[in-house]
C-alpha cells in the first residue's frame, strides 16, 4: 500500500499538531507548577518567620517563669526565717 502526497502530508500536519498541542499544555502546566512554588516558599518563609517570633516569646516568658519561681522562692525562705 502506498501512501498519496495529501495522506502523508495529513499524517503529518497531525503529527506537528499533537506536539504543539502537547507543548503547549507542558508549558501551561509549567507555569502553574512555578506559581504554585512561589507560594509554597511564601508560605514556608512566613512560617518560619512566624516560629522564630514564637520562640523568642516562649523563651522570654520561661526566663519571667523562673525568676517569679526564685521571687517566691526567696520570700517563702524569709517568712519561714521569720517564723523562727
Amino acid at each position: 500500500m502506498e501512501l498519496t502526497t495529501p495522506q502523508v502530508l495529513s499524517a503529518f500536519a497531525a503529527v506537528v499538531s499533537a506536539v504543539i498541542y502537547l507543548w503547549k499544555q507542558q508549558s501551561k502546566n509549567h507555569s502553574k507548577t512555578e506559581k504554585d512554588l512561589k507560594d509554597c516558599l511564601q508560605g514556608h518563609a512566613d512560617a518560619n518567620k512566624n516560629l522564630f517570633d514564637l520562640n523568642g516569646r516562649m523563651s522570654r516568658l520561661e526566663g519571667e517563669h523562673e525568676g517569679i519561681q526564685n521571687l517566691a522562692s526567696a520570700v517563702l525562705k524569709e517568712i519561714r526565717g521569720l517564723k523562727k
